[in-house]
């Protein structure tokens, strides 16, 4: 991919600003807030297990989106690009901690990549036979 022009690249980013694409920030859009208040709005009588489940799958939808963006950002500037390749790890994390070296390892007690499942206590079980009894009334 040749390397775009200093006009090239101005264009680029006033026309993906205007389009609202790729990169929005360091700050969570507002869009985020709205999807939890739908679903506040949607579910009033959420219970704990529902918030739980909503919360894991509104964090992996972000979290995929976000990534894709990040490749879809970094694939377009083949001068970021190849920052990224030849950085050296040591050197970017002295930039963001230059203590790192001296702290002592973090060691997990559980499996990061293991979502538990939660089963409904008795509680949640009464409040969602109560919902569906007031449901059918109405």
């Amino acid at each position: 991919m040749a390397s775009l022009t200093p006009f090239a690249k101005w264009w680029r980013k006033i026309r993906d600003a205007l389009a609202a694409r790729y990169y929005e920030g360091p700050q969570p859009p507002r869009r985020l807030n709205e999807i939890v208040l739908a679903f506040a709005n949607e579910h009033p009588t959420a219970t704990r297990i529902e918030w739980i489940t909503f919360a894991i799958e509104h964090a992996r939808e972000s979290y995929r989106v976000g990534w894709i963006r990040g490749m879809e950002y970094t694939e377009r500037s083949p001068e970021e690009q190849e920052a990224i390749r030849t950085a050296n790890p040591d050197a970017v994390a002295d930039g963001l901690d230059p203590d790192w070296r001296w702290q002592p390892a973090i060691n997990l007690q559980y499996d990061p990549h293991h979502v538990p499942v939660v089963e409904p206590g008795e509680r949640e079980r009464i409040e969602k036979m109560l919902n569906l009894a007031k449901e059918k009334k109405t």
